[in-house]
This record gives C-alpha cells, sequence and structure tokens, in this order.
C-alpha cells in the first residue's frame, strides 16, 4: 500500500523543512564559489536527501513502502496485437418484392387439373396428394429466384450498370392470397386446409364468399389491392401477379 502525508493545517504550528539538506544554493552558501562548484554541492545535497529519504522508509516497514508491480510475462509482452475489426462493406438494397396470388385458380391448378394436362401427375403420379406436400415456404423463393436470373440475362441493373451480375438482390417482403368459398363448404375439405397451410407460412390469405354459383369479385379485390400499395411509397418495387385468369390479360 502506499503511505499517506497530510499537509500541515492553517491552524498548525509552522513545521520545519523535513529535508534541511534540500534547501535551494543561495548566495550566503555559494559566495565566491565556481558555477562548476556550486553544481557539485546541489548535486551532493540531493544524495544526501534521497539517502535520508530511503533510511526514513526503511523505518516505516514494508507494509508502508510502495508496491510496484511486476512486470508483464514475457509472452504478454510479445504477444501479438490482435486483429483490426473488420466491417463488412456496404451491401446493394434489396429490391422488394410483393406477389399477389390468385388463390382460386391456384387450388385449381394443384388439385383440380385434368390428369393427362398435370405436370404434378406426371412426375409424382396419380396419388402425390396422399405421398407428397406442397412446400408453401418455398414459393417465395423460387420466385424471387426466377426474378433475379430474368434480371440478370436482361442486364437489368442498376444505373450505370449492366452485364449479368449487375442487379440489385431480390426480396419477397408481402405475399397476398385472394380466394372465397361458398357458406356451405366444408371447413375439413382440401380446398380450406390448403389455405390453412398458407396461413401458417405467414401468407396474407384474404377469403370472401360466394353467394352465386360462380365466384365473384375476387379478381377485382386482387387487383385493387395492386394499385393500392403501387401507391405507398416504399411498399415494393416490383408487384408479381401469380394467376393463369384470362381477365388479368390487358
Amino acid at each position: 500500500g502506499w503511505f499517506a502525508y497530510r499537509r500541515p493545517h492553517v491552524t498548525d504550528p509552522v513545521l520545519p523543512h523535513p529535508h534541511p539538506t534540500l534547501r535551494s544554493a543561495s548566495s550566503e552558501d555559494g559566495e565566491g564559489v565556481s558555477e562548476l562548484e556550486r553544481q557539485r554541492l546541489q548535486i551532493s545535497r540531493l544524495t544526501g536527501a534521497l539517502s535520508e529519504i530511503q533510511r526514513e522508509l526503511a523505518a516505516l516497514g514494508p507494509e508502508a513502502r510502495p508496491v510496484v508491480p511486476p512486470p508483464p510475462p514475457a509472452d504478454v509482452v510479445n504477444a501479438p496485437l490482435p486483429p483490426a475489426p473488420v466491417f463488412a462493406a456496404a451491401t446493394t438494397t434489396p429490391l422488394k418484392v410483393m406477389m399477389f396470388i390468385d388463390g382460386t385458380w391456384l387450388y385449381y391448378s394443384l388439385f383440380r387439373r385434368e390428369p393427362e394436362l398435370c405436370p404434378i401427375i406426371r412426375g409424382y403420379g396419380a396419388g402425390w396428394k396422399h405421398t407428397h406436400r406442397f412446400d408453401w415456404d418455398g414459393l417465395p423463393r423460387v420466385v424471387a429466384q426466377d426474378l433475379a436470373r430474368q434480371m440478370a440475362d436482361q442486364a437489368w441493373g442498376s444505373v450505370g450498370q449492366a452485364g449479368p451480375g449487375a442487379s440489385r438482390p431480390v426480396e419477397i417482403v408481402r405475399a397476398m392470397v385472394f380466394t372465397s368459398y361458398k357458406s356451405n363448404t366444408d371447413r375439413q375439405s382440401r380446398r380450406m386446409a390448403m389455405f390453412r397451410e398458407m396461413t401458417d407460412a405467414n401468407y396474407e390469405v384474404h377469403v370472401m364468399e360466394t353467394t352465386g354459383k360462380q365466384e365473384k369479385c375476387v379478381d377485382i379485390q386482387l387487383a385493387v389491392e395492386m394499385v393500392h400499395y403501387a401507391g405507398i411509397d416504399d411498399s415494393f418495387d416490383i408487384g408479381v401477379l401469380l394467376s393463369g385468369d384470362k381477365d388479368y390479360m390487358p
């Protein structure tokens, strides 16, 4: 530990200098003495003062002496400096994509298509519904990958860029599904099960109730929502319509 020294209080009697040998050389000490001899005299006085301080410290005991920390181990001193932090380069902001899905068309394309026209049956057999399931999480990924491929192939890059690899990455930010059912539709039917699965996969499923023999207004609702979000700043950069309905053809 360190020993403490208290400065004399203003009410304390004036104390003599603890080390008289530390007096500075005055004219009375050095009259008729050369400059070199005066410097030697000062050095001698300083040496004596240091010796006296050492004797006082020795008399106080080891617990009052200042503790000097040991030097660090050689392996710490010679250890290499840690590497400088590496900051990732600024990445290009992805293109925001919203998917607008005709849910009724999608259901009939998957489960109600004529066997001879169904590519799923050709690939997995007529009983594929009992042996396989549709990966709804993978649909947005497939759409994003196909958009990125198209942009690279057609050089739809950023300003001042062209050629493969110059396009921005693609990110699906929202997927909206539009469909309907009749009031007497079985809630345990394959149709309703499909839309429950899509809801569980974070699709926004908008369901209307059909009152007549045929579905009405679902395609209009999809188109209205697409135009609505197109008018909102920063909602999406690309809108993808997933449908086979000829009503959407220009």
